[in-house]
């Protein structure tokens, strides 16, 4: 069984579409794949909420969602378009 997940893009500031910027709020784009769910990658989303002003903590939260991430492709699991990572849980869907 093999997997990867790779960041391609990000971190970055989470834009709001009226303009502006969300406070604290950082997106990243991962791409992944696993044998089980075939030979396409797939994109995933992570909203970091939370996100330190300093760019190497940001970078070490995408680190740890990539983790979190690997997780549940390791096991075969297909990923939600979008998660949250506050730091410690990695959850599906936007911030609330």
């Amino acid at each position: 069984m093999r997997f990867h997940v790779t960041l391609f893009a990000g971190p970055d500031p989470r834009t709001k579409f009226s303009g502006g910027f969300y406070a604290d709020q950082a997106i990243c784009q991962f791409a992944y794949a696993h044998d089980q769910l075939g030979p396409k990658d797939r994109t995933v989303s992570v909203v970091i909420t939370q996100a330190a002003e300093d760019p190497e903590e940001v970078l070490r939260d995408a680190e740890e969602a990539a983790d979190k991430l690997a997780e549940l492709v390791e096991q075969g699991e297909r990923l939600t378009a979008v998660y949250t990572f506050n730091g410690r849980e990695l959850k599906p869907g936007f911030p609330i």
